[in-house]
């Protein structure tokens, strides 16, 4: 069956058994894209389950005309909110007082610059 046929049917019965072959045909993809992105294998396994859980909700409420596109993009966009989540964490924890103490100074000392 083709993947348009899968949707379908899996739009009209809700049955998980065509969701669970479009899976199967593309969960190498997805986590390849996610592993790309991540760089880590287990959070890579990770995102590539929790992508496939949220096609459950997305595919009832998009009209998907070429699935294969449509999931690398949904893949992809998953795992940057991921790195952006991390990343706004990791700044959260950031303190300005740790500049304060490992910075150092930088002056002009005839025409290049040192370290002091």
């Amino acid at each position: 069956m083709t993947d348009a046929v899968l949707l379908n049917l899996y739009k009209s019965t809700g049955e998980l058994t065509h969701l669970g072959e479009l899976f199967a045909r593309y969960k190498a993809l997805v986590y390849g894209v996610c592993l790309k992105y991540l760089k880590n294998r287990d959070d890579a396994k990770d995102a590539t389950m929790q992508v496939f859980e949220k096609l459950i909700q997305s595919l009832r409420q998009h009209e998907v005309e070429n699935f294969k596109s449509w999931l690398y993009v949904t893949t992809r966009n998953y795992c940057l909110m991921q790195l952006r989540a991390k990343r706004v964490n990791s700044l959260k924890n950031f303190r300005p007082s740790l500049w304060k103490t490992s910075c150092c100074c930088i002056r002009n000392t005839s025409q290049r610059w040192k370290l002091t």
